[in-house]
């Protein structure tokens, strides 16, 4: 809007008119992820909302820190200091205390052949494409973005299309063309997406990449990936990641299956008496499982501390032995290019048949860090893979057949859910 109103070059103050014709339209503006990364935008921001909140907008907005830590340690900040001040004189801040991803809580363990970390054969790709065309040849196409702009279509047929990752992400391409994407496709095949874990060296492919997950997302679009990493390497891991897979590795380092470690953890249980090859209920408070992780194993007392308190997600202090194991399941499913099924030795062998099926447990990847702009591309990062996950969930394809009435889950091996 603001490009517009300048090119027309009649108005003496463009952020003015813009403002103006803002609230026209609307009293109340809803902002999710509010976050400032340049000064210019600070700049921009401050006028603007100057003028929405003397024209009685109303203004409601989330962010991953509070108003007096937006643009922290940014360039010229001092500049930026009166738009906070504008903000606590115009807004009431709630403080939301919590980093727990609803979107993870309910994630399913399988991920449907929507995720592949390989680059698959086109063939491949263009037969499963053909399954969901009910066989109608896939070709090139174009669709329409804004004013006369078009978008090229490498593949698409009856709602169905591929783009490689440099088609959208390496181009020129920007909201509009993403939206055009979701207005026009119920399902994408998005191939060829790289390792994305150098923000110096890919940082507009990265951030084209994070919106367009996040439109695609929004307007309840499938997508097929096919990426060089598992979800929770594509866009580098976060510091409870990395405490997931240490603690991995200092139990394979020592034992052959998880069961021979939970047995070594024997003298640190609140049930020790019992045997827990045998025992469902075998459980451990926080300060046991830091010490007997530590000692059984050698990993980190922050690790073990940081990777109980991920699953604990009622921080109750105790937690089943099982719950561990399952975390360790879902970090797996995630983190590894090999993904392990409920056969999985290492996971499975020796578990107590009581236990019944093998289940993933979902856990929160809030990354910690000091506040600064480059956090903000963290929380950023730890966005986009948890709506990954989600767009990969039994639940969200579930939802996706009732929105665009398709019955075409057994495609992918899920049993289709009554109408």
């Amino acid at each position: 809007a603001l490009h517009r109103v300048k090119s027309q070059r009649r108005y003496e103050d463009p952020l003015f008119e813009v403002a103006k014709q803002v609230r026209s339209q609307a009293q109340v503006l809803c902002f999710d992820e509010f976050q400032v990364v340049h000064i210019t935008d600070a700049m921009i921001l401050k006028r603007l909302f100057e003028f929405l909140f003397s024209f009685g907008a109303i203004v409601v907005a989330t962010s991953n820190r509070p108003p007096v830590d937006l643009y922290k340690g940014g360039l010229n900040r001092q500049r930026f200091l009166p738009f906070i001040d504008l903000l606590l004189d115009s807004c009431e801040v709630f403080h939301i205390e919590t980093h727990k991803d609803y979107r993870l809580s309910k994630m399913a363990a399988n991920s449907h052949g929507l995720y592949f970390v390989r680059e698959r054969p086109q063939e491949e790709i263009l037969k499963q494409m053909l399954g969901l065309t009910q066989g109608e040849q896939p070709e090139p196409g174009v669709v329409q973005v804004a004013m006369g702009r078009e978008l090229q279509v490498p593949l698409m047929a009856k709602g169905v299309a591929q783009f490689a990752f440099a088609d959208l992400c390496e181009a020129a391409m920007g909201t509009p063309d993403f939206l055009a994407v979701a207005r026009n496709f119920h399902t994408v095949f998005l191939s060829r997406i790289p390792e994305l874990t150098d923000m110096q060296q890919f940082p507009n492919e990265i951030r084209r990449f994070i919106d367009l997950v996040d439109v695609l997302y929004e307007k309840h679009v499938r997508v097929i990936f096919d990426a060089a990493a598992p979800p929770f390497r594509l866009l580098g891991i976060t510091a409870t990641t990395a405490n997931f897979e240490e603690l991995r590795q200092a139990i394979q380092k020592k034992f052959p299956t998880v069961q021979a470690f939970f047995e070594a953890l024997q003298p640190f249980l609140l049930e020790s008496e019992k045997s827990i090859s045998q025992d469902a209920d075998a459980a451990i408070n926080r300060e046991n499982w830091v010490k007997g992780a530590h000692l059984t194993v050698g990993v980190s007392t922050e690790a073990a501390l940081q990777v109980f308190e991920k699953i604990d997600v009622q921080s109750k202090g105790i937690l089943p032995l099982d719950a561990i194991r399952s975390g360790l399941y879902f970090h797996m499913l995630n983190f590894d290019v090999t993904r392990p099924t409920e056969k999985n030795v290492f996971l499975f062998q020796g578990r107590p048949a009581t236990l019944g099926s093998p289940k993933a447990v979902g856990y929160e990847l809030f990354n910690e860090g000091g506040s600064s702009g480059a956090q903000d591309i963290q929380f950023a990062y730890v966005r986009t893979v948890s709506r990954i996950r989600d767009m990969i969930s039994t639940s969200y394809l579930e939802d996706h057949q009732k929105i665009f009435k398709l019955q075409d889950l057994r495609l992918f091996g899920v049993p289709t859910p009554p109408a």
